[in-house]
């Protein structure tokens, strides 16, 4: 693990693992409602599936892919220096998370096939790895931004293919928004009251980052 930088670096990239996962948690309940009245807004608070497939028939295809990169680019950035200054611990807690077996699984094949792991999974998990494993970041980077670019350019690409069955399910959303939104937010609190429950039993609190895999 190398040596820890200065400390307001190192808040600012813990915030790329807090932030996210709050507005997430946030934009549930008025999602239905911002996908209705609001997509790109929608985008910019929510850059992944499946809210992202749902308003991508409604926005020009350059725009969907440049919010998307704008948007998911920096805070993946911040779990790669998370993991690079935190190292094993960074790890650890992915250990722990909701997609622990994904990321242990992930952690065993990340020595042999950083590149394609990057490019076909861009996410938290393997941001955290990159970093934890001592990946430079300056093939960090461009392996990062291919498969967020990647991603953008599927989606969107799906979206068009499926314009007709996404607008339709888009509508029935925004005509039921607001039982739809108390019903996600109801979940959601069910769900994260679950979790802090196991969690108490694994010896530490979840963490955040991968809500945005």
């Amino acid at each position: 693990m190398t040596a820890r930088p200065p400390l307001v670096l190192r808040v600012l990239a813990l915030a790329c693992l807090v932030v996210p996962q709050t507005v997430i948690l946030l934009v549930q309940g008025a999602a239905p409602v911002l996908l209705r009245d609001a997509p790109l807004l929608l985008l910019v608070l929510h850059p992944i599936e499946p809210w992202s497939l749902l308003v991508a028939p409604a926005i020009e295809p350059v725009v969907f892919v440049l919010v998307v990169l704008a948007v998911r680019l920096p805070f993946y950035f911040g779990d790669f220096l998370v993991g690079r200054w935190y190292g094993q611990a960074g790890l650890d807690r992915l250990s722990r998370s909701r997609a622990g077996l994904f990321a242990t699984t992930v952690q065993r094949l990340f020595g042999r096939a950083a590149g394609p792991l990057l490019v076909l999974f861009p996410g938290a998990t393997v941001s955290v790895l990159a970093g934890a494993t001592g990946l430079s970041w300056r093939r960090f980077f461009p392996l990062i931004l291919s498969g967020v670019l990647l991603a953008a350019v599927l989606t969107r690409a799906l979206a068009a293919v499926a314009s007709g069955p996404l607008v339709a399910l888009a509508d029935l959303i925004g005509t039921y928004a607001l039982p739809i939104g108390a019903a996600l937010v109801v979940g959601v609190v069910l769900n994260e009251l679950v979790r802090a429950r196991r969690a108490r039993g694994t010896g530490g609190p979840r963490p955040p980052e991968q809500a945005r895999d």
